[in-house]
């Protein structure tokens, strides 16, 4: 179905019918025009990507409005009334959960590689960030 086909008609409450009820079938054309859109944006990146002939990129909107979105959230509970439990509940927990490597970010991040440096380089004395007290090894 074209893009074009989605057009808006203007639904007013019939003043014999209760105030929530509208008129000439626009709640039935409302909740169809939104299955409609919904269809339009799940096959959105294929029909562009087939349509300009090249392959999307799909990573960069979405993930800048989730983090966005995710930090905005994080941050009430974060400096509000939860504390670090905000960070703990609502985001390392689901990542245990869903076995992410991020979770252990302290190997994502290489801070493993420098520890090989400096015990290259000071052998015993080096002041590692890994270790058995290391917060990543209770994952």
């Amino acid at each position: 179905m074209p893009n074009g086909n989605l057009q808006a008609k203007t639904c007013r409450p019939i003043p014999t019918r209760p105030a929530h009820r509208a008129a000439d079938g626009c709640e039935i054309r409302r909740q169809r025009t939104g299955r409609e859109a919904d269809k339009l944006v799940q096959s959105f990146q294929a029909d562009a990507a087939r349509e300009a002939g090249i392959f999307h990129h799909l990573i960069t909107l979405p993930t800048y409005h989730e983090t966005a979105l995710g930090v905005d959230i994080l941050s009430e509970g974060y400096f509000g009334d939860l504390g670090m439990l905000a960070y703990v509940r609502d985001i390392q927990r689901q990542e245990i959960r869903r076995d992410q490597a991020s979770v252990k970010h302290q190997d994502l991040a290489g801070s493993n590689i420098g520890d090989d440096h400096k015990e290259y380089f000071s052998g015993d004395n080096a002041l590692l960030a890994s270790g058995e007290d290391n917060t990543m090894n209770q994952f």
